[in-house]
């Protein structure tokens, strides 16, 4: 039988059981209390600094598009500027794929500017870039520029291996503009180098491709480059035939610097045939150079005039033309 003193030694035992279990428990809920405040004070801690990181990559974004639009407007010095600080911003938050896009628009305003090294500094570097993140697209584009940059600093063959790795990329991408204007290229780097029978392939390539992809501006220019080539091939009647369907071309599409190119070139072929027709195209054409204030096409024709008025032993008018100011 149960007495007294025993009975209450067990239900003393329990009330001490039961204590311990509470402390226990209370014990337990206090760390996970804590830890619960440790992770809502470090959660409260990242947020501020992601909003930063969102908020510089939208400022990164911004500036690049203000880059953009200022080489869109020719004020390369302000496209410069801009995409400087974009490229800070981004190598600051480590964002490999801005960082490329900063590079490349810092090359492009670069080589507008005739800096031609630090232009392809900058598209080295945005090439690395696009190689170590695997894109395609951004490598290709940096091809392209490089291209550009050392067919100006009469770097033939090393602008003829970029500009083949460019067209590589474009047919990759299945970017038929890309191409048409990689084929372009080309044809001018040959033409420059007088290799005209290459140069007229690729004329011919690029404007199948301006065709298809129903850009008529560049398609017709096609044409004026090749109107010229023929000449230098001896094939005057092609050339004939393809400028009077370029000039014809570009007036149905009302695009006056068009007109003007293929007046300039006309003017180009009928030189040595018929020179008083020739210096009247050249003049048709300076009126439209003058009228869009082109200063380098403009001193371009004034010198071609000066060279036909010469040759007609019109010395007087060939120097006013010589040292007309554009």
């Amino acid at each position: 039988m149960w007495n007294v003193d025993s009975v209450r030694r067990r239900l003393a035992r329990g009330v001490q059981q039961y204590a311990l279990v509470v402390l226990l428990l209370s014990c337990v809920s206090g760390v996970e209390l804590m830890l619960s405040c440790f992770c809502a004070w470090g959660q409260s801690a990242a947020q501020p600094e992601n909003l930063a990181a969102a908020h510089d990559s939208l400022e990164i974004q911004r500036l690049l598009e203000l880059a953009r639009h200022a080489l869109q407007q020719t004020d390369y010095p302000r496209a410069d500027s801009l995409a400087s600080q974009a490229l800070y911003l981004a190598e600051d938050l480590q964002q490999l794929h801005l960082q490329a896009h900063a590079l490349r628009l810092i090359g492009i305003a670069k080589r507008r500017l005739d800096r031609y090294d630090e232009a392809l500094s900058a598209h080295a570097r945005s090439l690395a870039l696009a190689e170590r993140l695997n894109d395609l697209y951004l490598k290709t584009l940096a091809q392209g520029n490089l291209a550009l940059i050392y067919h100006s600093k009469g770097f033939y063959e090393k602008a003829v291996v970029h500009n083949f790795l460019a067209l590589k990329g474009y047919e990759e991408l299945n970017d038929n503009s890309g191409a048409a204007i990689t084929l372009n290229n080309l044809a001018i780097i040959y033409s420059d180098q007088k290799r005209y029978d290459d140069a007229l392939a690729y004329y011919q390539r690029a404007r199948l491709l301006f065709e298809e992809i129903a850009d008529t501006m560049k398609s017709i220019s096609t044409m004026i480059s090749t109107a010229s080539l023929y000449k230098h091939l001896g094939k005057p009647t092609l050339a004939f035939d393809s400028i009077a369907i370029a000039l014809k071309r570009a007036q149905a599409f009302g695009d006056s610097m068009l007109i003007a190119d293929a007046l300039s070139t006309m003017g180009d072929l009928y030189k040595e045939e018929h020179p008083r027709f020739a210096i009247a195209c050249k003049h048709d054409a300076l009126a439209i150079y003058q009228h869009f204030s082109d200063i380098p096409s403009q001193t371009l024709v004034l010198r071609d005039i000066a060279a036909l008025l010469l040759s007609r032993n019109q010395a007087t008018h060939a120097l006013d033309y010589a040292t007309k100011k554009s």
